[in-house]
């Protein structure tokens, strides 16, 4: 892990300005000597003992064209692994923002719920 931490510190933040050193996100995401982006690296390179296509359950995704962060073709391959994905694509968007995520539970996330639950009254 420490190596991937390094790692995760040469690739995002071997020179970050004061104004991005100032935002929150860049502060978390270094906190710790970056322990959080070296996890998420750890648990992309393993084997987790199933494939994507393996996923039964229904799997609602949503991306959006201008994420810079992850391709949008890559977020679409992704679904189509997903033999029950629900992908939803957003013309505009950042790769987070908290607006969208409580957008996304409002519109497509509740409504669904709202149906599951009156079946399984």
């Amino acid at each position: 892990l420490p190596e991937l931490e390094k790692l995760a510190h040469d690739l995002f933040f071997s020179n970050p300005s004061n104004e991005d050193l100032a935002k929150d996100d860049i502060k978390d995401s270094m906190m710790n000597n970056c322990f959080g982006i070296a996890q998420d690296f750890k648990l992309r390179c393993v084997d987790w003992g199933f494939k994507l296509s393996d996923v039964k359950q229904t799997v609602y995704m949503q991306h959006s064209q201008e994420d810079s962060q992850v391709p949008f073709a890559a977020a679409g391959l992704t679904a189509k692994l997903l033999p029950n994905c629900r992908f939803e694509l957003r013309a505009h968007g950042e790769h987070f923002s908290s607006e969208l995520l409580d957008e996304f539970f409002r519109t497509t996330m509740s409504v669904h719920q709202a149906l599951y639950n009156s079946r399984h009254d």
